[in-house]
């Protein structure tokens, strides 16, 4: 199903690739991870899964989809994504996401928690710890990256890719206080946010 959707994704987002570090750093995930991205439009996730083929990704969608959306919460369901309660602090998602890390897995997560509005557009909203105690608790590498989120026709969609941050190496606790996860959640913000400054301002005005 993957291979056969290659091409026209490619034709539909005429992807655009950069890195941070391009000596350690690629398209290739090896291992369990944690795939945290940018939130723009419904399509982010299926430009993420094209950006990174060679693996299954199971990505992290909000109730609301599941609620709204019946037909397609059964799709996602098929296609092995985890069901978020976004307003009830329930341990479950982070419990299956651990399960699938665990056996080498990759989680694909939004750490906005949301679309922006109309107002937000183009800004990066605050992180939701959750994606750092997942990290913490699976001891699983985070894979920044950060993209435009244009999409539509003569649209160019330009994707940076960060190097890996392991969370354990600035916490070696499981279960660290709320002010510590709150500290790890800003590193990986910081880092998209500094995903984005490197898109070349070529791109910027190609994309308005």
């Amino acid at each position: 199903m993957k291979s056969t959707g290659i091409f026209p994704t490619w034709l539909a987002f005429r992807p655009k690739y950069y890195y941070e570090d391009k000596s350690i750093q690629n398209r290739k995930v090896k291992g369990r991870a944690i795939i945290a991205s940018n939130h723009q439009s419904p399509m982010d996730p299926i430009l993420v899964m094209s950006v990174f083929v060679r693996r299954y990704l199971h990505c992290v969608v909000g109730e609301v989809i599941y609620d709204n959306y019946k037909k397609l919460g059964f799709f996602l369901n098929l296609l092995g994504s985890v069901k978020a309660e976004r307003f009830i602090a329930s341990p479950k998602f982070i419990n299956e996401c651990n399960d699938i890390l665990q056996h080498n897995g990759v989680i694909q997560i939004y750490p906005e928690g949301r679309l922006p509005t109309k107002m937000e557009h183009d800004k990066i909203l605050p992180f939701k710890v959750s994606v750092a105690l997942l990290s913490i608790q699976s001891n699983a590498p985070i894979i920044p990256i950060y993209h435009t989120g244009k999409y539509g026709a003569g649209k160019t969609q330009t994707v940076v890719i960060g190097k890996p941050i392991n969370l354990r190496d600035h916490c070696s606790e499981l279960n660290p206080s709320p002010e510590k996860l709150k500290a790890l959640t800003k590193i990986i913000e910081d880092k998209v946010i500094q995903l984005k400054l490197m898109i070349p301002n070529e791109t910027k005005e190609e994309n308005k």
